[in-house]
């Protein structure tokens, strides 16, 4: 008597693996088709996931992270991610355990291929960070509103040198280790209004050092906060540039901005009495000298 054999296999590549238990859904693999979340199950995150395919997250959906994972977007093929929560069903992105501490999760990466109709909005990140990693990495363009950012590591929201924002309105950062945010000066422009942002002395929006001409906008403006931003090295302005009144610019040791070296440029910074713009040091005991300064060159 013979039985019979069933035999399967299974691709080495990897795709999402759902095993469910009860209404927890465990993502142990990368997801490479199109995909929805959905908010009657909470996703368990288990290792550094990576999404190369369109995801929509749908209001209320719950994510939690075990140590160590992470979700990375668009790392290799082009993808849109929708995670539009709403002002009573907002899109959770926490820790996997009951006592949660900042860095219990690794965090969130928006890598390049992530597309511009992308949208996060009404979402919650918590607890997330690794060492200097940002709780959220972005490295494109997306729609960032309506979002909190709180217990992070180290820094809220990271974006490198490429990034910027599509929007940028209503977010509440705070609780961070460090800074709330860190970016480059040719997305400055790209913050919006309305966001709630708390930081430990010395901390703020960290500006790197860069360049700022017409091919990030023909006439921008740098809106109030409410922290300073930290500007580290040297940041050249070659196009027109308004200061919000209000707005505390603070500046590390090396930290400078020159203006209009190479090209036309308009500074446009009127503040009032009542919101005077600052430009100042970033120490808490600051010296005489503690920074570099302005440089307004002949254009």
């Amino acid at each position: 008597v013979f039985s019979s054999l069933s035999i399967g296999f299974t691709s080495c590549e990897k795709e999402e693996d759902e095993n469910q238990t009860g209404n927890e859904v465990l993502i142990i693999d990368d997801i490479t088709t199109v995909t929805t979340w959905t908010s009657d199950k909470v996703y368990v995150i288990d290792g550094d996931i990576d999404v190369d395919a369109n995801i929509t997250i749908e209001p209320g959906t719950v994510i939690k992270f075990k140590t160590g994972a992470s979700l990375g977007f668009g790392y290799t093929t082009n993808v849109t991610v929708t995670a539009n929560g709403t002002a009573d069903k907002r899109i959770v992105f926490t820790a996997y355990g009951s006592n949660p501490t900042p860095g219990s999760w690794d965090g969130m990466s928006f890598y390049s291929n992530v597309l511009q109709n992308s949208s996060l909005t009404y979402c919650d990140f918590l607890y997330a960070g690794y060492n200097d990693w940002s709780a959220v990495d972005i490295r494109c363009k997306l729609t960032f509103s309506n979002n909190i950012v709180k217990y992070a590591k180290k820094i809220g929201v990271e974006l490198n040198e490429w990034a910027a924002f599509v929007s940028m309105t209503g977010n509440t950062i705070e609780n961070c280790g460090t800074q709330a945010m860190k970016l480059y000066p040719s997305a400055l422009h790209t913050l919006g209004t309305n966001n709630v942002m708390s930081c430990n002395s010395g901390y703020g929006i960290f500006v790197d050092g860069g360049e700022v001409n017409v091919n990030n906008g023909a006439n921008l403006t740098w809106k109030k906060q409410p922290v300073a931003y930290i500007f580290d090295g040297t940041t050249t302005i070659e196009t027109n540039l308004t200061i919000e009144p209000g707005t505390i610019l603070s500046f590390n040791a090396g930290g400078r901005i020159d203006f209009g070296y190479s090209a036309n440029t308009t500074l446009t910074a009127v503040g009032t009495l009542a919101n005077p713009i600052i430009f100042t040091s970033s120490n808490t005991s600051p010296a005489t000298g503690a920074w570099r300064g302005l440089f307004i060159y002949q254009y």
